[in-house]
């Protein structure tokens, strides 16, 4: 795992509380109704699913409601410690050092692949592979761009990073991780512009 990671990871365990207050005031039905309803439209409801990084679980509630069971993890101990208070059980799991402990029709992961860099995607997304049933869907989004830059919080000392990805750039790294594209689409949020890929598992790794 790559230094910028360790920094990322730290803010958010530090400031978990902060961005949970700031989240809970974000308005969701758009993304929900865009993509989170297609991304399952076809998926039975006993499929398993795991969400990678789900934070205080706002999506995996929604994909709850939908009446699908959704297991939940995140690295960050204070995402946990909320995930659990909430009933959920959640696993700790950190995608770039290793797989999760058992495999699974559908990986999501929302606004978390952003934060790695190229290397680190890389061995997140060979990590997927492992995680995934044959035949089995991968469900991301990224932030459109080149290029990476690290933003300080309001209280200036912990970091965040962000990779920015272009489409043949990720077509290039799923293909070599064993995927291929089964949905690509792109939405404007505020000054930026994000990609949401569903992708299929095609190669065993």
């Amino acid at each position: 795992m790559s230094s910028q990671n360790d920094e990322t990871v730290a803010t958010y365990e530090k400031f978990a509380d902060d961005y949970i207050a700031r989240d809970n005031t974000r308005t969701r039905e758009d993304f929900y109704e865009y993509w989170v309803d297609d991304v399952f439209s076809d998926v039975p409801k006993n499929a398993e699913i795991l969400e990678i990084g789900a934070g205080h679980g706002r999506d995996a509630d929604y994909i709850s409601s939908k009446g699908f069971t959704v297991t939940v993890s995140d690295v960050t101990n204070s995402f946990l410690k909320e995930l659990r208070a909430k009933g959920y059980s959640a696993e700790q799991l950190d995608i770039i050092q290793s797989p999760a402990r058992k495999r699974y029709d559908v990986v999501y992961a929302s606004a978390v692949f952003l934060h790695f860099t190229l290397e680190d995607l890389l061995l997140a997304l060979h990590n997927v592979n492992h995680s995934l049933k044959p035949g089995g869907c991968l469900a991301f989004n990224v932030i459109q761009g080149q290029g990476e830059r690290t933003v300080t919080t309001e209280q200036g000392q912990l970091k965040r990073y962000f990779r920015y990805y272009e489409l043949d750039e990720l077509e290039r790294e799923l293909s070599m991780a064993g995927f291929s594209i089964l949905d690509m689409r792109k939405s404007a949020y505020h000054d930026k512009t994000w990609i949401y890929l569903t992708c299929k598992k095609e190669i065993e790794l």
